[in-house]
């Protein structure tokens, strides 16, 4: 059954790929993108809904379709027996963000914040799974030949800032016993530090180097909020509404970060 969900996403995909004259970078008319991306429970979601909030209806949240990925129980299924499931989670992973990207209508705002994005689904956590033998030398060739579709989507060029929210692996396995998500349970410690390596590495890739932020997040989610605030705004030519966020940032309970 997954499969044919898997199949049918990654054709609507393709198809978005390859019609006649779709690009996101030219349907974004230069609207600024800002990616967070981190390890498991470093506080992306947290962090891009905090974002998005302050700045209003001006601002595109594309979140981590992990709602999804619970509904369905492939991210449970995928925790459960990883070595079965990892091509398969991957590439469920890769269609169902590609496709939030592709559906958002870039041009109705003015800037966009996404929580997470392919690039780290291919070099941190498709990575890992084959560093670790779950993924088979010719199944990333399959998984490459889709990531590849995607690129003539989104070009690597078109993300204005990474922020990379840079968490202790200990303080991310506290957060996701805290959070209490069942199909979480059964993360290992070892599993979150091969991720955390990756993250390291990738964030000196040239095309992440040049434009990112590393933003320590052992910190309670109100100063990692406000560090990131200050440089989207700086960026836009705008001062805070020091009132508004600090009234917003004093209703989040300390250390309430996903």
């Amino acid at each position: 059954m997954e499969g044919e969900h898997i199949n049918k996403l990654l054709f609507d995909v393709n198809m978005s790929a390859n019609s006649n004259g779709y690009r996101l970078h030219n349907i974004r008319n230069g609207v600024p993108l800002f990616v967070v991306i981190g390890n498991i429970a470093s506080g992306k979601s947290t962090l891009t809904e905090n974002i998005a909030r302050l700045l209003g209806q001006r601002c595109c949240h594309i979140p981590e379709p992990v709602a999804l990925w619970r509904s369905c129980g492939f991210l449970q299924q995928f925790y459960e027996n990883m070595q079965h499931y990892a091509l398969h989670f991957q590439l469920f992973a890769f269609a169902t963000r590609a496709k939030l990207y592709k559906d958002k209508k870039w041009e109705n705002y003015d800037l966009c914040i996404a929580d997470s994005h392919v690039y780290t689904d291919r070099y941190v956590f498709t990575k890992s799974l084959c560093n670790r033998g779950m993924i088979m030398e010719n199944e990333e060739s399959w998984y490459d030949i889709m990531f590849d579709s995607w690129q003539s989507i989104v070009p690597e060029m078109s993300t204005t800032m990474w922020f990379y929210l840079k968490t202790d692996p200990a303080t991310c396995k506290e957060r996701i016993q805290t959070r209490g998500r069942p199909e979480e349970s059964a993360i290992a410690m070892d599993y979150l530090e091969s991720l955390n390596l990756l993250f390291d590495q990738v964030v000196e890739m040239p095309f992440i180097q040049r434009n990112v932020k590393i933003i320590e997040a052992d910190n309670d989610i109100g100063a990692v909020t406000d560090s990131v605030e200050d440089y989207v705004r700086t960026y836009l030519g705008e001062q805070k509404d020091s009132v508004y966020r600090d009234s917003f940032l004093s209703s989040i309970p300390k250390g309430d970060m996903e």
